[in-house]
C-alpha cells in the first residue's frame, strides 16, 4: 500500500522523506488505480446467451482463446531488462470481461456440476470479489498465462487474492533454485503454489503476476509527489518508440545527459494519469531519465545525488504553485519549469544496485532545435510580444526557483532555503509545441542545481562546482569568487543575448558572435567563447569588449532594433551580464522590469 516512510537525504534533510509533499508507493499504484476506477468494483449480474436447449451454456474453447489472446497482448520495455514486458491495464480489461470470466468458469471442470446461476455468481466473485474477498480477475490471467486454470478452485480456497499479488519471490531450502513465493498479505506461502513440482511453475506464476499488474502512475498538480519503489520484475506501462518517428530527429539531442540518460517512452494510456502536464506535449510522449550510476559509486552516494536533483525539482513544482498577482500583472498558473512528474527506484538486475528514474515531459527540443526549425521567426517583428513574454517568464521562473521572498512555501520548514540552476545554456531550454499551437520555452535539467540555505547560498566554492564553460559567471573564475543565485543571471543574460543575435541573422550570426568571442583566456591559457575576461591578477573581471562592440554595432544599430529590444539590450548588458555579481541585477528586480518591458 502507498505509504510515506523518511529516507536520509543530502544537506540534512530528505526530499522522499518529506511526508507532507511526497508519497512513497510501494503496491505499483494498485490502490490509486481502484480508487480513479471504481466502477470496476461495482458488481452486477453478468449477462449470458442462451443456448437452446441447454440449462449450462458453455463456450468451447474459451480457455485457449484468451490465453491466445493474453500471450499476444505482450508489449516489451526493455527498460529494466530484455525481458521484461507487460500487458497493458486497458488491454487486459478488454480481454477478461464479465462474460468471459462466465465462460470459462463454465468451460471447468471443477465448476461444471454448479447451477448456472450459482456459476454466475462465482465468476461476479472472480471479477468483481464478494465484498470480503477481493476480485481474482488477475489470478484468472496468471493461471491462464501459465496454463493451469485448472487450479482455479483450489487458489480460491485457498484465500489467495489479487490483493495478494505479486507474491515475492525468496529461495527454497535448498536455495535459490528452488524458488518458493510468500504471501506479504497472508504472511505465508500458499500451499496450492508450494506444490507445484518444478520451481520454473512458481518463476511462471511469479513472472505473469508482474506483467498483469503494470505500474499505474499518477501525477496530479497541487497534489502528493508520487515516489513508486518497484522490486525486481516490475514493469512501467512504458515502450521505447522510434524517437525519428515520434519526434523532430533534432530531439535526440536530449537523449543524453552530463548527469543522466534521457530515454523517450510513449505510456500507454490507460498506465496512469496526467491530470494537467501532458498540455506540454499533446503526442503523449515523456522523458525518463535515469541517473548516472557512476563506476565505483556507493549506494549511499548515488541516493543522495537523486534526492538533491529530487529536492531542487520539488521545490520548484511548490514554488510554482504559489500565484496569483504581481505587481498588477496577472500570472499564468504554469510556471516556465520542467515539471517532475513521478520518480521511480527499480533494482537493476544487472548493477544489483538501486537505479533511479525521474519523468518529464519530452520536450520538441532545445533551443538550438528551435533556431534549426523555426528561421521563419528570424526578423519577424510579429514574433516579438511572443518573445517578450518568452524572455519575461523564463526569468520569472528562475525568480521562483532562486526565492526571493515574493512567494510564499507551503512548507514553512523551508522558507529559508534558495535554489540555484547552475547550468543555464541553450540546451537546457526546452521547447513545447503546445496542443493549440502555441509554442514555449521551460528551463529544465536541475542536474547542477542545489538547494542552499541563507547561510551557506554565499559561501561556496566554484572550484568545488561543475559548471557550463562558455555561459559561466566571472565568479567562477575569479580567485576570491563565490558562486550565488546571481551567477544564473548571468548565464542566462548570455542565452538571451545569443538569442537575440539569432532573431537578427539566424544560426550563422550565433557562431559568427561565438567566433568573435574567442580569446585566449588569462586563467587557464587556452582559446574560449565566454562573455568575460580576467584581469591579469585573476581579481577582476570585465565584458569583452568583443561582446560590447557586437551588442553597440550588431545588434543596436540593426534596423530591425525595435524599442523594446534596445531596452532588453541594456537590461542584459547592464544587467545580467554586469561582471560584478553584487552590482548584478537580482532575478526579482529584472522580473519587474521585464513585466515592465513586456506591456509596452
Amino acid at each position: 500500500m502507498p505509504e510515506t516512510a523518511r529516507v536520509p537525504g543530502a544537506n540534512g534533510s530528505a526530499a522522499l522523506g518529506d511526508q507532507k509533499n511526497v508519497q512513497i508507493v510501494r503496491d505499483r499504484g494498485e490502490k490509486q488505480h481502484r480508487a480513479e476506477n471504481a466502477r470496476l468494483t461495482k458488481r452486477k449480474a453478468i449477462a449470458v446467451a442462451s443456448i437452446p436447449g441447454s440449462n449450462n451454456p458453455r463456450r468451447l474453447g474459451v480457455i485457449e482463446e484468451v490465453g491466445r489472446k493474453l500471450d499476444k497482448a505482450h508489449q516489451r520495455s526493455s527498460l529494466f531488462s530484455s525481458d521484461n514486458s507487460f500487458i497493458s491495464r486497458s488491454k487486459f480489461d478488454e480481454i477478461i470481461t464479465p462474460e468471459v470470466v462466465l465462460d470459462i468458469v463454465s468451460d471447468l471442470d471443477s465448476f461444471k456440476h454448479e447451477s448456472p446461476k450459482t456459476r454466475n455468481k462465482l465468476a461476479q466473485d472472480i471479477y468483481y470479489g464478494d465484498g470480503v474477498q477481493g476480485p481474482r480477475r488477475r489470478l484468472l490471467g496468471v493461471l491462464l498465462g501459465i496454463d493451469r486454470v485448472g487450479d482455479l478452485k483450489q487458489h480460491m480456497e485457498d484465500g489467495i487474492t489479487d490483493d495478494c499479488l505479486p507474491l515475492t519471490t525468496e529461495p527454497g531450502p535448498d536455495g535459490e533454485e528452488e524458488c518458493m513465493l510468500y504471501c506479504e498479505r497472508h504472511g505465508r506461502n500458499h500451499m496450492v503454489i508450494e506444490q507445484y513440482p518444478r520451481p520454473d511453475t512458481r518463476r511462471q506464476f511469479s513472472r505473469w503476476s508482474r506483467i498483469l499488474m503494470p505500474t499505474f502512475i499518477i501525477s496530479k498538480r497541487n497534489a502528493k509527489h508520487n515516489h513508486y519503489v518497484l522490486e525486481r520484475g516490475d514493469p512501467l506501462p512504458m515502450t521505447v518508440p522510434d524517437v525519428s518517428l515520434a519526434v523532430n530527429a533534432s530531439s535526440a539531442a536530449m537523449c543524453q545527459g552530463g548527469f543522466g540518460e534521457v530515454i523517450p517512452v510513449r505510456i500507454d494510456a490507460s498506465g496512469g494519469k496526467f491530470e494537467h502536464h501532458t498540455l506540454l506535449n499533446p503526442k503523449q510522449l515523456f522523458a525518463l531519465k535515469r541517473l548516472k550510476h557512476e563506476f565505483g559509486e556507493d549506494a549511499e552516494k548515488h541516493r543522495n545525488e537523486f534526492e538533491m536533483e529530487v529536492r531542487s525539482l520539488l521545490y520548484a513544482d511548490n514554488r510554482a504553485d504559489c500565484h496569483g498577482r504581481v505587481d498588477g500583472k496577472k500570472e499564468s498558473n504554469d510556471v516556465h519549469l520542467i515539471p517532475l512528474l513521478a520518480t521511480f527506484e527499480v533494482w537493476d538486475p544487472q548493477s544489483n544496485l538501486r537505479t533511479y528514474y525521474l519523468l518529464f515531459d519530452w520536450a520538441e527540443g532545445n533551443l538550438k532545435d528551435f533556431w534549426k526549425s523555426n528561421t521563419n521567426m528570424i526578423r519577424d517583428k510579429a514574433s516579438l510580444p511572443w518573445l517578450a513574454e518568452q524572455f519575461y517568464q523564463l526569468v520569472r521562473a528562475l525568480h521562483i526557483m532562486h526565492n526571493d521572498r515574493q512567494f510564499i512555501l507551503s512548507n514553512k520548514t523551508e522558507s529559508n532555503l534558495f535554489g540555484r540552476h547552475g547550468d543555464i545554456k541553450p540546451s537546457n531550454f526546452l521547447y513545447f509545441e503546445l496542443a493549440d499551437g502555441r509554442k514555449i520555452f521551460v528551463i529544465g535539467d536541475f542536474g547542477l542545481g542545489r538547494l542552499h540555505s541563507k547561510m551557506s547560498r554565499s559561501k561556496q566554492d566554484p572550484k568545488d562546482i561543475p559548471m557550463t564553460a562558455t555561459y559561466r559567471a566571472p565568479e567562477f573564475d575569479l580567485e576570491n569568487g563565490t558562486i550565488s543565485p546571481r551567477s544564473d543571471l548571468f548565464s542566462m543574460g548570455c542565452v538571451f543575448l545569443e538569442h537575440i543575435t539569432w532573431f537578427f541573422y539566424g544560426n550563422q550570426g550565433v557562431d559568427e558572435f561565438s567566433a568573435a568571442r574567442l580569446e585566449t583566456g588569462a586563467k587557464y591559457g587556452f582559446e574560449e567563447d565566454t562573455f568575460f575576461a580576467l584581469s591579469s591578477d585573476h581579481r577582476t573581471a570585465g565584458l569583452k569588449g568583443k561582446v560590447k562592440d557586437w551588442i553597440d554595432t550588431r545588434l543596436r544599430c540593426h534596423p530591425d532594433c525595435s524599442e523594446y529590444l534596445y531596452k532588453m539590450l541594456d537590461l542584459i548588458e547592464h544587467g545580467m551580464l554586469h561582471p560584478d555579481s553584487e552590482k548584478r541585477l537580482k532575478s526579482e528586480m529584472l522580473r519587474k522590469d521585464l513585466a515592465t518591458l513586456s506591456l509596452q
